[in-house]
């Protein structure tokens, strides 16, 4: 299996996880680009970049780029964390243009609703997520390590 080191194969990964192709996407999305992709690249672009971001910046700070990023052991990290990103945009989004609709004949309409299941889907990857990033996290800062014990039986360095 090849694991992704570019941004572009980060972004096939990250589609590909969350199944957004036009053949899968039955309910009608109303893009400009005639694509029936619930997101663009530029916006799995987006999320995977604020992802890397908030993973180097959770301690130890690492300087990971998606060329350098152990994408062999833990590219599901990465993943992961740019799902958190996009549900949460996309939550946002559906939130503020939500626009409940009902009929003098009581039916009703939810206009771009959904906005609260995307949010509650993001909070359970956010649980689960930082919970892998600080398990990472312990991993590289114990591979980092280097040093001694003191021991009065000796000086053990390794």
């Amino acid at each position: 299996m090849a694991f992704p080191n570019t941004l572009e194969k980060y972004v096939e990964e990250l589609r590909g996880t969350i199944m957004d192709h036009p053949e899968l996407n039955h309910v009608l999305l109303d893009r400009d680009d005639g694509e029936n992709k619930d997101f663009t690249d530029a916006e799995l672009e987006r999320a995977l970049k604020q992802a890397l971001a908030k993973i180097n910046a959770y301690p130890p700070r690492t300087s990971y780029t998606f060329a350098s990023f152990p994408s062999k052991w833990y590219y599901t990290i990465l993943i992961d964390q740019a799902i958190v990103r996009l549900l949460m945009m996309k939550g946002i989004l559906r939130t503020r243009n939500e626009m409940p609709y009902q009929d003098n004949g009581g039916i009703s309409v939810d206009m771009r609703g959904k906005g609260q299941q995307y949010l509650s889907i993001a909070q359970m990857f956010f649980q689960m997520s930082q919970q892998e990033l600080a398990t990472f996290k312990q991993a590289v800062s114990i591979s980092q390590a280097w040093g001694g014990v003191h021991s009065p039986y000796g000086k053990q360095w390794w």
